[in-house]
Formats: structure tokens, sequence, C-alpha cells
């Protein structure tokens, strides 16, 4: 099913941040540094002073990482002026110097470094591409380092750079507490980040992502909370500032009571956001909800393909607008269905869950202009003065070319953001879901007027009992709300966790929608059922839904 609901405030979890993000651990007293306090510009400055002088001994590198993680926590702190990024670039710095200072080696595997401060640790490794067998970070912890977080690189991931005229190369990794800004974008989606972060880089770098098979490892430990909290693997991109999802997702399959592990296809700076669970769905629950999905569509697009073959086998339907407009609903809504069917096995492939969001949020963007567009011709049928002369070009752009240029706008406006990999649909934590959300609210709103508006009409000119004017108010709305995709409101109910009950609801009727449509445009048209007996009867005659006595264009929006 898909996902549409917006991160909710999760107050408890913010109010037991600390023991969340498992920093309940005892911190070491700073106050007695002889650097707490300082001013981080000074302390940067002096710092940048002493790097063409950078030795690689130990104890010394040691002792310069501790200073560091102490001005980086100064830095840090709230009543200052944020320098912490600055801190973060200067380390970089001092792993690049000090890569020279280590040299290559020639007959180990590897020639490193590796230091630990106050939360922070640090630490260089120069390789030899041919001895080259895996990387874990880090190896070495000191009484300073209160966590157990750690990374591994596949042994591969050198195969995934440019290696011509190089036999080394170098990997910079550390783990340090969110800076400021990290955690002020956190706070943003209603989340909280994780107290720490890894960050690993390679050189050379690499030329593309990874395959699926061959993933970063990233290990986070949970923390001693009893609340249910989701973990969301994440990167911090540094072009938008801000938290992404793309190219790492929790593995499912690894991460235990103990650690969260996330697989990602690419180098930079990860951590996980945490999040208390809204809907607690039960494993039961999810897979019903799943094969609901799954048979509904299958279902749904069978019948969809009925739609089409019926309509394509007579020509006095087929060259009519109202059934070219059900022909293209049909279209959008099976390739939609087609695509939602499959996301499931390509969640690993970034490049492809990318792709099959992207076209899976235009066909079912451009499904709801098409109900629009049904909502758009029986208006006209009923209370504009309607003529067969209508250009069908209009509402080709209105089903066809719309959706595009929302899709378009979205991706131009949040970029490779508004994709979430993990589920390979839109990202609600940068709010690319109301992309969607919006634009098939108003047309929800549009379609429900005209749905009223055909009831009044009904009711005022059939000439029926009283019985008979209900049944025909009955059969209308039935076949009507779920056509004009009114069923999705169940589906925002749905994002309540005391409701469940619509979300099954929402996935038993909106799943079922190719049905509902075979059923009301074939099934219960009298024109087409004498069309495909090859009776000739006037066109719009003896409709079943709408009343052809007493309103010259009612007839026009006979099904």
């Amino acid at each position: 099913m898909l996902n549409f609901s917006s991160p909710r405030s999760p107050s408890t979890l913010h109010h037991n941040k600390k023991c969340l993000s498992h920093s309940c651990h005892h911190r070491p007293n700073l106050k007695h540094h002889p650097l707490y306090g300082v001013n981080p510009k000074d302390a940067i400055k002096s710092f940048r002073s002493k790097l063409p002088n950078l030795k690689g001994d130990r104890g010394y590198i040691e002792e310069l990482v501790t200073n560091i993680s102490v001005v980086l926590h100064t830095s840090n702190s709230e009543n200052r002026t944020d320098k912490s990024q600055e801190v973060i670039n200067l380390l970089r710095d001092v792993a690049d110097k000090l890569s020279d200072v280590l040299g290559h080696p020639e007959n180990a595997t590897d020639a490193d470094i590796e230091a630990t401060g106050y939360n922070l640790v640090f630490g260089v490794r120069n390789i030899n591409f041919k001895l080259f067998n895996g990387y874990h970070f880090p190896n070495t912890l000191n009484g300073n380092w209160t966590s157990s977080e750690f990374v591994d690189l596949p042994n591969n991931i050198f195969n995934f750079v440019n290696r011509t005229g190089r036999a080394y190369g170098k990997i910079v990794s550390m783990i340090f507490e969110p800076v400021k800004q990290m955690n002020e974008d956190a706070i943003k989606s209603n989340s909280i980040i994780y107290e720490k972060v890894i960050s690993t880089s390679i050189v050379p770098k690499l030329k593309k992502d990874l395959h699926h098979d061959h993933v970063i490892r990233l290990y986070f430990q949970k923390g001693n909370n009893t609340q249910e909290v989701d973990h969301e693997c994440v990167f911090w991109n540094y072009t938008l500032s801000k938290w992404s999802t793309n190219g790492c997702r929790v593995d499912d399959g690894i991460s235990n009571e103990t650690y969260v592990v996330c697989n990602c296809v690419h180098l930079t700076d990860f951590s996980i956001l945490m999040r208390v669970r809204e809907n607690n769905l039960s494993t039961i629950d999810q897979k019903a909800l799943h094969w609901i999905t799954v048979i509904g569509c299958g279902i749904s697009s069978t019948f969809l393909l009925l739609t089409i073959f019926v309509i394509l086998s007579s020509s006095a339907l087929r060259n009519q607008d109202r059934y070219k407009i059900h022909i293209n609903l049909s279209i959008s809504l099976i390739f939609g269905n087609l695509l939602l069917l499959s996301v499931d096995k390509i969640k690993e492939n970034k490049e492809t869950c990318i792709t099959f969001a992207v076209l899976m949020y235009y066909f079912y963007m451009s499904s709801f202009c098409w109900m629009l567009c049904e909502g758009v011709f029986i208006y006209r049928a009923l209370i504009r003065v309607f003529t067969e002369r209508d250009r069908f070009i209009w509402y080709a752009i209105l089903g066809w070319v719309l959706p595009l240029a929302i899709v378009a706008a979205c991706a131009i406006t949040l970029e490779i953001e508004m994709i979430d990999t993990y589920s390979c649909w839109l990202s609600w934590r940068n709010h690319a879901v109301w992309g969607f959300v919006v634009p098939a609210i108003i047309i929800i709103i549009i379609n429900a007027i005209v749905i009223l508006t055909s009831l009044g009409v009904t009711m005022k000119h059939v000439k029926q009992t009283k019985e008979g004017t209900f049944k025909t108010y009955v059969r209308l709305t039935f076949f009507l709300l779920p056509i004009f995709g009114t069923t999705w409101i169940f589906g925002i109910l749905a994002f309540h966790k005391d409701l469940k009950l619509f979300q099954y609801i929402f996935a038993i009727l909106n799943s079922l929608q190719g049905f509902f449509i075979f059923v009301f445009y074939i099934c219960c048209s009298r024109e087409v059922r004498k069309h495909l007996l090859g009776t000739k009867v006037s066109i719009f005659a003896e409709s079943q839904i709408f009343p052809t006595k007493g309103h010259g264009n009612l007839s026009t929006a006979q099904t």
C-alpha cells in the first residue's frame, strides 16, 4: 500500500530524547579541560596553523583528536555561534595530512592510525588495492568512547573507483556527535537524530553507487527505551543541508534487539532518525493489507483491460470522447497498479527505485486527472450546453500533460530529495508527498461536487416512484464514488493509529477501482450492450443511470 502520511509530533520522544538515543551513558566531564569554553574560531585557527608540522606519532594524534573533540563539543553548545561544521572540516584536513605522513603500505594490508576523543573517534587508513580485504571501523576504543557504532566496507569497494595509475587508496572515518544543524533538521520532521554520526570517505572517490548485493553496512546500537520506535537510515546531504534517505535503508534481516543495521550504496555522513511509532500494525495486519493490495490490483488491472477491450471492439464506442476518456483512465490506472506491484522487488536498487517512484507518481497523478476529465464531461453534460464538437485534445492535455507538469514541478523544487528510496515512493520527510496529496484532494472535492450535482439533477428529473428514485440515488452514488477517487478519503483517515478499519476499507475499495469502472461503464451501459449485440439504437437512449426525459442534455452523460 502507498503511504501518504505526514510525520506526527512525538512529544514523548523529545521528552526522553537522551535515553531514546541511548546517550544515558556517562559522559566525561569536559569542564576541567584547558580548551573547554574557548572561542571555537580561535581554536580552529590555532589548529590549522599547526597542520604543516603534523606528526604521525600516535600519542600526539590522540592528544590532538581529544583537543579537537572538546572544541567540537563547545562549538555545538546552544549558547555559541555554531562552528561545528568547520571543526569537522578541520578533522578531514587533519586526515589528509596524516595520510601523507603515514605513507603507503608495501608489504602489509594497510598503514593506519586511530584515535579517540570526547565523543569522537577518528581514523585514517592507507590501503594497498591488491591486499585490501574489507574494512571495519573503529577497531580500538579507549575509556573516552561511550558507544558501540561501527561501519563495514565491502572488500570490493575499490572496484567502483577509478584506479588508473594508482596502487594505493585512503579511507577516512569519524564518529561524532551530530552538529546543531543536523539536530535542527531532524526536529523539523518531528524526529530526533541518533546521538552519533558515522562518517566515511575513500580516495579515490566512488564513480557510482555500489550494487545492492555489495553495500556499506552501518551498525547503530539501540537504546534501552521501552517505547515503540521507528528507525530510518539517513545521510546528511551537504548540498541541501538536510537529512536524506536516498540509497540507505534499514536491513531488517540483520537488525536485532541490540543494533539497527543500515545498508547504504554510497559514502558520506550517516545516522538514523527515530520517532515514536504511531501506527502499530501487527505483522498479521501488514501481511493482510499487502495481499489485499496485491490481489486487488491484479483484479483491478484485469477488469481495466476488459474495459479497454470492450470499448475498442466497437467503432461506434471508441470514436466518442467519453469512451476515449474511459480508455485513458484505464490505461493510467493499469500502469500505476503494475508499478505498485513491482516496487517490493526493486527497493535495493537506487536508480530503479527512483525511476519506478517517479513513474508511479506520474501515472497515479494522471489517473486523478482523468477522473477529473470524467467529472468535467458529466458536468458539461448535465449543466452546461454540450456538443459532440468538443475537442478531445483538451481532455488529453488535462489527463496527460497536467500531471507531467505537476511531477516536474515537484522534481525541480526538491531535486533528488523527492523520493524515499526505502519505500520507492514520495518522501514524506521532505514534504514531496504533498505534491500528490494536494492535487488529489482538489480533484476529489471537484468530483464530489459533480456527484452531488448529478444526484440533484437526477432527483429532479427522474419520473419514477419514490422507491425507484432512491434506487437511482444508491446506484449512482455507489458507482461514481470509487470511480472519481473519493475512496482515497479513507486513505487520509487511515493515517490515524486508532482507525485501522479505514486502512482495510481504503485498501479494498481503492484496489478494486478497475472493477467498479468495468461494472459502471460496461455492464450498466445499455448502449454498450446493444452495440456489442449489433443492435441499432439511438445513442444515449434508455440510460440506466441518468434520465433522458425532461432535460435536453442529460442523455449525453449516460455511460
